[in-house]
């Protein structure tokens, strides 16, 4: 298992949070499952957008979300998860509605949204439950305790 400390992210009082990325076996596993996946569709993309105006802004996003999928799979404290979640639900929005134009595509990018924000209540309440209960978002000191 490896922990890389980025920077010391926030810090107020006695809460401090760190931007750190914790790979392990199960975290390597999903790294290679998103890395893999993440190449074929970009792969299938590049055949299907060929000749599309938004070809560099489809792919922008497409890669925005791969990352955020990453930071997601990598992140070592539920901060940083939250954080991970927030920009695949950002992304996912931006493909679900790339084709703009389309009331159903515009229909669909609402309900994702809507959907998300569901979900981000419930991430947070959460959120706030480990940190009243275990005084910290740590990965470790929810499961570890």
């Amino acid at each position: 298992m490896a922990v890389v400390n980025v920077y010391e992210w926030i810090s107020s009082g006695t809460f401090t949070s760190t931007f750190n990325f914790l790979v392990d076996r199960l975290t390597a596993v999903f790294l290679m499952f998103i890395t893999g996946v993440g190449f074929l569709i970009h792969l299938f993309s590049v055949g299907y957008m060929w000749e599309d105006d938004g070809f560099r802004r489809f792919f922008s996003y497409l890669n925005l979300f791969v990352f955020f999928m990453l930071v997601l799979v990598m992140a070592d404290s539920f901060l940083i998860t939250f954080i991970g979640w927030e920009g695949v639900g950002f992304c996912s929005f931006m493909l679900i509605s790339y084709w703009h134009q389309d009331m159903k595509n515009n229909d669909a990018a609402k309900k994702a949204f809507v959907m998300n924000r569901i979900g981000d209540f419930g991430f947070l309440m959460a959120m706030c439950l480990f940190f009243v209960n275990l005084g910290s978002l740590g990965v470790f000191s929810a499961f570890f305790w």
